[in-house]
């Protein structure tokens, strides 16, 4: 925790956090898994480690790194899409298959609409209103098209991360997108990690589902495996806070981020879209925990007032370093890093809840779930 506690001083040490977790399959002797999900491991958090080391995200756009994202997180959804664990290609999967190439598509359009936005304010042209109608359109179907796949574990989380991945595509200026790629590659072979760490790894990880969840009176017990598990969740929701950007770059955000949605200053709806496109990696973090605490089968209750209690420890530390004297830059740094500590222990139970609407709620007709089950 001390570490994490001194990422609000110096967002570096993230990478040295990043590069000793990409060793630990290596290290452990305890870690059984495939070869392939230890490299895969140990490739994403590399990645992912370059990113806290680059300079804060605001001070100059780069769209052509938006458009890499964009094309990269393309390619990736189709990979995904087709392999066997992910069950699309199936008879029965019709209608959720149909989902991911729409949102592929989506997600193609985002990265024009972003290029073309960028374009056109270049040439002091206006935003198109094609540009901002889409925009809107795709905030408004974030949180509902997920709702129309498989509650099966990769069909959800697929969905799931396609959709954050098309608004954030919208909302991005520069590196900020190829993290959020980064972190959701990341965030797959974490959930592989930590299943074949499990009891339950003789099940195979594609036939688990977000509808078959035991009571917590049904579960095993806490282990120290669970606290490895709470240590992570913290870990890259930190990761994901200060991998871009810091308190500073924050408090002075480009406003050039949100121009796919409007350019007219509007100051109340200017920091609903940045709060927003906060919360985006904070929420993908929060569904893959969902699907960890998932397949390893603790106590949902247990396993969150864990999460709960070292998110208390390190806004207690924050609490005894708060300054009254000094300059005033001094006093204010020292309260902002406290009411970001404590404002994120609430945000994760409000992330909780919207991760557990994201992956356990269906609209579709439910005999999909049933079929793949069986």
């Amino acid at each position: 925790l001390e570490l994490l506690v001194l990422t609000f001083f110096w967002r570096q040490l993230l990478t040295v956090g990043l590069v000793v977790m990409s060793s630990w399959p290596w290290l452990s002797h305890s870690v059984t898994c495939r070869k392939e999900t230890k490299v895969g491991w140990t490739a994403s958090c590399l990645l992912l480690s370059v990113f806290p080391m680059l300079p804060v995200v605001g001070r100059e756009p780069n769209y052509f790194l938006v458009i890499m994202a964009g094309i990269l997180a393309t390619i990736a959804a189709i990979w995904c899409a087709v392999r066997s664990e992910a069950k699309l290609l199936s008879s029965n999967s019709k209608s959720s298959l149909a989902l991911i190439i729409t949102q592929v598509v989506l997600m193609v359009a985002s990265t024009y609409v972003r290029h073309s936005t960028a374009t056109s304010l270049l040439n002091k042209e206006g935003n198109p209103v094609f540009n901002q109608v889409f925009s809107w359109t795709m905030l408004g179907c974030t949180f509902l098209l997920p709702l129309f796949s498989l509650r099966l574990l990769y069909p959800r989380l697929l969905s799931i991360t396609l959709a954050l991945m098309i608004l954030y595509l919208l909302l991005s200026t520069a590196h900020e997108a190829l993290f959020c790629l980064t972190l959701s590659f990341t965030m797959f072979f974490w959930l592989q990690m930590e299943h074949g760490l499990s009891s339950y790894s003789h099940r195979k990880l594609e036939d688990i589902s977000f509808t078959v969840v035991l009571p917590d009176s049904s579960r095993k017990q806490m282990t120290a495996d669970n606290v490895r598990h709470a240590y992570f969740f913290i870990f890259f929701i930190i990761t994901a806070f200060f991998g871009t950007g810091n308190i500073a770059s924050i408090n002075s955000f480009d406003p050039q981020s949100i121009y796919c949605f409007l350019t007219v200053f509007n100051p109340f709806v200017m920091g609903a879209l940045l709060l927003l496109k906060i919360m985006v990696p904070f929420l993908m973090v929060t569904c893959a925990f969902r699907a960890v605490d998932v397949v390893v089968q603790v106590p949902t209750r247990s396993l969150f007032l864990t999460v709960l209690l070292m998110s208390d420890l390190m806004g207690l530390h924050f609490f005894f370093l708060v300054q009254d004297t000094g300059s005033w830059l001094e006093i204010g740094t020292s309260i902002s890093h406290y009411v970001t500590v404590m404002s994120t222990t609430i945000a994760i139970m409000l992330l909780f809840g919207v991760a557990r609407f994201l992956t356990g709620t269906a609209v579709i007709n439910q005999q999909e779930d049933k079929s793949h089950l069986q």
